[in-house]
């Protein structure tokens, strides 16, 4: 496999050709996704809009070369399935914890099939293969699933309205 596909394609035991695909700025899968991150947690940002959720994921592309920002998207067959992030701060009230892997999501006709864990252990990996040593999450309900992945929590606390746990991963 080159270089060029461990970055962005990974085979797995199930049919047809998943793989975890890096967005770059003008990606048709763009719109697609900032429509799913909004309808998944616009109300807990009632002053944005939905082209102001799309203009920021659209920042949160990064730079090539750079693992942070970037954006995901998971395909299966060509099908949009979901997508994940990695982003400087997803919470900014601890400086000193960076990166994030952030806005964690598939699509509801795709899950129960474990695309989720691949997708956040795919992406540890690349991150990790990038050079970054620890990711941070935070979670209001999903952390058993992340702990099977190798998640610790760190911290509990009340963010936009709801109790989450901080959760961090060595790489």
């Amino acid at each position: 496999m080159s270089a060029a596909d461990s970055e962005d394609h990974h085979r797995v035991d199930r049919p047809g050709d998943l793989r975890l695909r890096r967005l770059a700025r003008g990606d048709r899968a763009l719109g697609t996704l900032s429509g799913w991150q909004y309808g998944q947690w616009g109300g807990l940002h009632p002053h944005q809009k939905v082209r102001s959720w799309e203009a920021a994921l659209i920042d949160e592309c990064g730079e090539p070369g750079q693992p942070v920002p970037s954006s995901y998207v998971l395909e299966l067959d060509g099908e949009m399935l979901g997508g994940i992030q990695l982003l400087a701060y997803d919470m900014d009230l601890e400086p000193a914890w960076t990166p994030w892997l952030a806005s964690v999501f598939i699509a509801p006709q795709a899950r129960g099939q474990g695309l989720a864990s691949w997708m956040v252990a795919t992406l540890a990996e690349r991150a990790r293969s990038a050079g970054l040593e620890r990711l941070y999450l935070y979670t209001p309900n999903q952390q058993a699933l992340y702990a099977r992945l190798g998640w610790r929590e760190i911290d509990r606390r009340e963010w936009l309205g709801e109790w989450v746990s901080v959760m961090l991963r060595e790489l």
